[in-house]
């Protein structure tokens, strides 16, 4: 089981990006390469959290994460993955996926491509709060902790090392332990999607990190 977790967190810290190579055939990685037909629009008519609610909790299920919303910058639906397909990731526009693999460590993940939903991420500040929706209508509020970016030295291998983009020593960090440092912890709302520089789509990885508020936020914080 160890093995498998240190090999899918190889992989999964690539799957987000709009265009990757293929992997081997012991890495779980979905079909991304036609995604390079689709691009992020702005929706014409943003929701109130109460109107995004209503929309997408319909399930009853209170288990079920059903959206996350930030007004005027995100009102995502959230699907789930099939149970035997760890490394989906949603091709469908203003749509994020929950890893579900994260939720034995007791935190919630929800990944994008960064050239559709996932392009809202880089939106994302400290100290905003976040509302995470279930499927029985009630709501979760998360206030932005931290956003971190690291630099991929191998952008299309799933066992690259990293960098964080802000360490002035640029100290190389494997990918075992960024992934165990950023998805290890409990408590936590983690939206990932990757950076594209120097022309490349898989150039980086974006990590906005929240923690839960209590008490709710008042209304004019939402």
């Amino acid at each position: 089981m160890k093995k498998f977790l240190i090999n899918f967190a190889a992989c999964i810290l690539i799957l987000t990006c709009a265009f990757s190579a293929p992997l081997s055939q012991t890495a779980l990685i979905p079909e991304t390469g036609f995604l390079m037909d689709f691009y992020l629009d702005e929706p014409e008519n943003l929701s109130t959290l109460p109107e995004f609610v209503n929309e997408v909790a319909t399930s009853g299920n209170s288990d079920q994460i059903a959206g996350v919303f930030l007004t005027d910058i995100l009102e995502l639906p959230v699907v789930q993955q099939p149970s035997d397909n760890p490394g989906y990731v949603s091709s469908t526009p203003d749509t994020a996926t929950q890893f579900r693999m994260v939720n034995q460590f007791g935190s919630i993940a929800l990944l994008a491509h960064n050239n559709l939903a996932g392009g809202k991420f880089f939106d994302l500040k400290i100290d905003q709060i976040l509302s995470l929706v279930f499927g029985d209508g009630n709501v979760a509020y998360y206030r932005i902790v931290k956003v971190l970016e690291y630099q991929a030295l191998a952008p299309t291998s799933p066992y690259s090392s990293f960098i964080d983009m802000h360490d002035p020593e640029g100290k190389v960090i494997s990918v075992t332990d960024l992934f165990y440092g950023i998805y290890g912890k409990a408590n936590q709302l983690i939206l990932q999607t990757c950076i594209e520089a120097a022309g490349q789509s898989s150039w980086g990885r974006l990590f906005v990190i929240a923690i839960p508020v209590e008490p709710f936020p008042p209304a004019s914080s939402m």
